[in-house]
């Protein structure tokens, strides 16, 4: 079964994305879409789904908050796509490069996010919210 569900938070768009084999999916995950950019992309299981939001959107930059396969499971998919650049920390960029193997619950629950090369994420970020950086974590900018 796979689940999709958008909620709007005024100018950000989140995506709740679940799967399973068979029944409701067990948990879900989300991605999210501020303008044309998006943070996170989701388990790979739910690649078409993620694939249109990127393209409903017209996500120009992805934004990993970090490497794990629920976070980053449709980065390669998406900059192959539209070739979008993909920003992260740099322990997210060393773990991207050359993914560790992981234990089949993870691939069962998520899949496997395929190995990419992203761009290290800059000091400050900008959106059509505004641009934020340091220092500026629970300030509407």
């Amino acid at each position: 079964m796979r689940l999709t569900k958008k909620i709007r938070f005024n100018e950000i768009k989140a995506y709740q994305l679940g799967w399973s084999l068979i029944g409701p999916p067990m948990m879900s995950v989300y991605c999210y879409a501020i303008g044309d950019v998006m943070i996170d992309t989701a388990q790979s299981h739910m690649r078409k789904e993620v694939i249109q939001i990127a393209e409903n959107n017209n996500i120009k930059r992805v934004y990993l908050t970090h490497n794990h396969e629920d976070h980053s499971g449709n980065a390669a998919a998406i900059k192959n796509a539209w070739n979008v650049k993909i920003f992260g920390h740099p322990i997210t960029k060393e773990k991207m490069a050359a993914p560790s193997g992981i234990l089949p619950y993870q691939k069962y629950m998520w899949g496997k996010a395929e190995p990419l090369v992203i761009e290290l994420v800059s000091a400050s970020i900008e959106t059509e919210l505004g641009e934020t950086g340091p220092g500026d974590a629970g300030r509407r900018v």
